[in-house]
């Protein structure tokens, strides 16, 4: 089941009951230790923890060579947008793992602040990542159903007794490499 994020206060400081701001479609979970896991990307989960402060970017079990630049370009995002301090970005506890933390601020709900970053990082790695699975689709449809001016029938390629760079008849010793040492 997923968890329904709401971002606004439901009631004003006076009381008064007020519309929430906004609703994210986070496909999240609040675990036994009030942690807040978000599932939603491809290569990496991302868990906030609002008691410690800080964001952490866990790869998926198919650890790929886009796992780190996925959690670089999370960190360079939540920095740019003044949600992450950028001294606080380091490696986490677990292999893989890239974690930020996150300031607390008076004013507004630094919690808040971050889940919203963290859904418009969602949406713009998503239109990234949708491209590249097209990308790897039309790269398996060639080769696995290829277009006709890109294949042949069976029977189609002309027999010749010769083909290729090895000669039939023309290695006389194991390898062929015998005459490349010389003596004089």
């Amino acid at each position: 089941m997923a968890l329904t994020i709401k971002l606004g206060k439901a009631v004003g400081p006076n009381g008064e009951e007020r519309e929430v701001q906004i609703t994210l479609p986070l496909h999240a979970r609040k675990t036994l230790d009030g942690n807040i896991a978000i599932f939603d990307h491809q290569e990496i989960d991302i868990v906030v923890n609002p008691e410690k402060k800080t964001v952490t970017a866990f790869p998926k079990e198919k650890y790929t060579d886009r796992v780190y630049d996925t959690q670089n370009a999370l960190f360079k995002y939540l920095v740019r947008r003044g949600v992450v301090t950028p001294d606080s970005i380091q490696g986490a506890k677990t292999f893989g793992a890239m974690q930020g933390s996150f300031p607390d601020n008076e004013e507004i709900s630094t919690l808040q602040a971050v889940l919203y970053n963290i859904h418009n990082f969602l949406e713009v790695e998503g239109d990234r990542f949708s491209t590249y699975q097209e990308f790897e689709d039309e790269f398996e449809d060639r080769y696995t159903d290829p277009d006709e001016d890109e294949s042949t029938e069976l029977g189609e390629v002309p027999q010749h007794g010769q083909k290729g760079a090895i000669r039939p008849g023309y290695i006389y010793s194991p390898y062929g490499i015998s005459s490349i040492y010389r003596y004089e």
